[in-house]
């Protein structure tokens, strides 16, 4: 695990190296994957590691991109339980995540897409991993709150665990 900061990380300016082919910035999100532990099926009873948590033991996320459209988020789920978790495929993958803008609290209804991309959800690892994408917009969201929701029935009901996040900066160089 990467120990650097997220605000720290220092990634290659583009408009200095020419590495990305423009004189704007990047042009790829950024790969970052946040593993889930999940110990038992107590509320709240599961761990999120990520170099994007500037607090060691925080659940929070901290997007900062440098400049980077956005970040396409792996979330591995280690279903630590033995009870078969996962996320939910096929039809119901949509489900897998919810999120809004700071808002009071978590989503615990399908249709909350303000910060994560609905149509970029992919289940994968039969149902161990939610990939999605989270563009971070400028001007930046601040914080937001996601729901992880994970089944052991196909998705007949869910088991949600509720980190949270902030999306910092936006896709402009700061």
């Amino acid at each position: 695990m990467n120990d650097v900061a997220v605000k720290d990380r220092k990634p290659q300016d583009s408009r200095k190296t020419g590495t990305s082919g423009s004189v704007n910035g990047p042009k790829n999100p950024w790969d970052v994957d946040v593993d889930v532990y999940l110990h038992s099926e107590t509320p709240g009873d599961f761990t999120i590691q990520s170099y994007l948590q500037s607090t060691p033991g925080s659940t929070d996320l901290n997007f900062f991109n440098s400049g980077h459209p956005g970040f396409n988020v792996s979330f591995k789920l280690h279903d630590e339980t033995g009870l078969g978790y996962g996320f939910p495929n096929g039809a119901k993958s949509c489900d897998a995540i919810w999120s809004q803008v700071m808002a009071g609290g978590c989503p615990a209804s399908p249709g909350a897409w303000e910060v994560f991309e609905k149509n970029s959800t992919v289940i994968t690892n039969g149902g161990s991993v939610l990939k999605v994408k989270n563009p971070n917009p400028c001007p930046a969201q601040g914080h937001f709150q996601y729901t992880l929701n994970v089944t052991k029935d196909g998705g007949a009901t869910y088991l949600p665990l509720d980190p949270g996040g902030n999306n910092q900066n936006g896709t402009s160089l700061d």
